[in-house]
């Protein structure tokens, strides 16, 4: 169960994030999401996750963004996000290092967040 607001900031169309959602089992979990209609700017601007933290009605000092690509991480750095990097499905080769965190599976970004760090 979802013990706290979460959306996806993501550059691909509602199309493709919705069908992705979808395939993957997850949709339930995410009413809504940001998706490049909704913003001009895509990463590594802060403009999607400046989008996502506005309909959440949170600040950035309370939100920690999930990412893989360097591009990603940048965008919530510049919108002021604490960022955790996640390798497992993360194209080899991509730089994390600009991260907060990096984890191997989403269990080590939960347990990173549990720990407050």
């Amino acid at each position: 169960s979802v013990r706290f607001s979460q959306t996806v900031v993501s550059g691909s169309s509602r199309e493709e994030v919705a069908m992705s959602l979808v395939a993957i089992g997850i949709d339930d979990l995410f009413p809504w999401f940001v998706a490049s209609e909704d913003f001009t700017r895509g990463k590594p601007a802060p403009d999607p996750y400046q989008t996502a933290l506005s309909r959440m009605g949170i600040s950035p000092q309370v939100g920690v963004a999930i990412e893989d690509t360097a591009d990603g991480i940048a965008a919530a750095h510049a919108a002021g996000l604490r960022v955790a990097a996640v390798r497992a499905g993360c194209t080899p080769g991509e730089d994390q290092s600009g991260a907060d965190f990096v984890g191997d599976t989403l269990f080590d970004v939960e347990a990173w967040i549990q720990r407050g760090e």
